[in-house]
């Protein structure tokens, strides 16, 4: 996927190739989770370029993960996202991949093809694991 990401220090747009990326999925759904009210507001993710955050929150919403609005503003390229919270479904694939060591678990049995592996796949395959983890953690084998 192409999109177009603006130049800070020089004030253009340039195209970049776009792979979903799954670390900063998660970052977004921890995020949200930490928001302290629904007031719908766009948000922002330290150490990620702008607009690939702004193409993931545009993703998660059209896909149901996230409760919010979008607006293209005429100063930016990608559409604004205001978040509200999560959706049911989307606090169920938070619920999946929160604890550090079963997205660890995801991320190295998945590799590198993570970023093209459908949503779903990935979130059964989480919720798997954390039931799995969630098992090892009572002795429940």
């Amino acid at each position: 996927m192409i999109i177009l990401v603006q130049c800070s220090e020089c004030n253009t747009l340039r195209i970049a190739d776009m792979e979903r990326d799954m670390d900063l999925v998660r970052k977004i759904f921890l995020a949200i989770q930490k928001k302290a009210d629904l007031i719908p507001r766009s948000m922002e993710i330290e150490g990620f370029d702008e607009a690939l955050v702004a193409r993931h929150f545009e993703m998660l919403l059209h896909a149901g993960y996230i409760d919010g609005t979008s607006q293209q503003l005429a100063s930016r390229a990608s559409p604004t996202i205001f978040v509200k919270d999560m959706s049911w479904e989307g606090h169920d694939f938070l619920a999946a991949i929160a604890e550090d060591t079963v997205f660890a678990k995801l991320k190295a049995g998945m590799g590198k093809t993570i970023a093209t592996v459908p949503l779903s796949v990935i979130k059964d395959t989480a919720v798997a694991l954390a039931g799995a983890y969630a098992k090892s953690q009572f002795d429940l084998s």
